[in-house]
């Protein structure tokens, strides 16, 4: 059985014998059928008696997934149940990276909806293998381009996307994380079928004419950021693997590359309208 499923500019073809429900933030982005414009990643997932102890040996005692190096493979990964069981391995392949072979335990029986079987695709790890970055941050779209408000939880991201949906009539994507892509030179935010607690998730794509970090404040404050201060904030907001070298180098080369094109915003702002107009003059003011 094959499903579609396209997140940011790549279509997932998840062709496997094993049955699972469709979780409800993934329907928008299930498609019927094949997108030629996409770049396709194939998933084949099969369900195994036992999963290959040559393999098995070569895991380490992280607590969640390990991976490594292999002259066959360009990287396994191994995930672990909460009880600490190997119940799965990912493969990705050296010479067709976008094609990905997993093997599951068949007693192993949690793999239930969409959100479980996506769990087995890294999906951050092909995102950095195809260009792409995830930023925590609310994505609204305001006069067909993305404003992203990235900051810590708790710190208002949702607060700010809503009132600007309140003032300004945006239009708000996700209310917690987006995935950032360059195509043909413009760099873009992709919705995703994640979004926190916001609950909002929709499979929208527009250009970026802004990111802005939030801190809370006592009053409405907003200044640009340099290239320095601006670099620090984006990757502390960036879900990086910190302990893959390659995939690091990757994201900091795309940050450098979005701090280059796009204005970065420090807004220490109360939760007002006040912060909205604020927010709005100064960016419309930099264009």
């Amino acid at each position: 059985m094959k499903r579609y499923y396209q997140i940011a500019d790549l279509l997932f073809e998840i062709n496997t014998d094993l049955k699972y429900d469709e979780s409800y933030n993934f329907k928008e982005f299930l498609m019927s059928n094949t997108n030629n414009e996409l770049k396709k990643i194939s998933c084949n997932i099969y369900c195994v008696d036992k999963l290959e102890q040559s393999r098995l040996d070569n895991i380490s005692n992280l607590p969640m997934i390990n991976s490594h190096e292999d002259k066959l493979y360009y990287r396994y990964e191994f995930l672990k149940s909460p009880h600490g069981e190997i119940y799965a391995y990912t493969i990705f392949y050296k010479n067709k990276l976008n094609n990905i072979d997993i093997y599951i335990k068949k007693d192993y029986k949690d793999i239930k909806d969409t959100i479980d079987i996506f769990k087995l695709l890294m999906l951050d790890k092909l995102f950095s293998l195809n260009n792409i970055i995830l930023l925590h941050s609310s994505y609204i779209k305001y006069k067909n381009n993305a404003i992203l408000f990235s900051a810590p939880s708790g710190t208002g991201k949702s607060t700010q996307a809503n009132l600007w949906n309140k003032y300004e009539n945006a239009e708000i994507i996700n209310g917690d994380k987006t995935a950032i892509q360059k195509v043909n030179g413009i760099w873009y935010a992709y919705g995703l079928p994640y979004a926190g607690s916001s609950d909002i998730f929709k499979n929208i794509s527009t250009p970026i004419s802004a990111i802005v970090v939030l801190r809370k404040g006592s009053k409405n404050k907003v200044e640009k950021l340099t290239l320095k201060e601006a670099f620090k904030h984006i990757y502390s907001e960036t879900i990086i693997n910190i302990w893959d070298e390659q995939f690091v180098n990757m994201v900091v080369d795309m940050i450098l590359d979005i701090i280059d094109n796009i204005p970065v915003y420090l807004l220490s702002c109360l939760p007002n309208q006040d912060a909205v107009e604020l927010l709005k003059s100064k960016i419309e003011g930099d264009f």
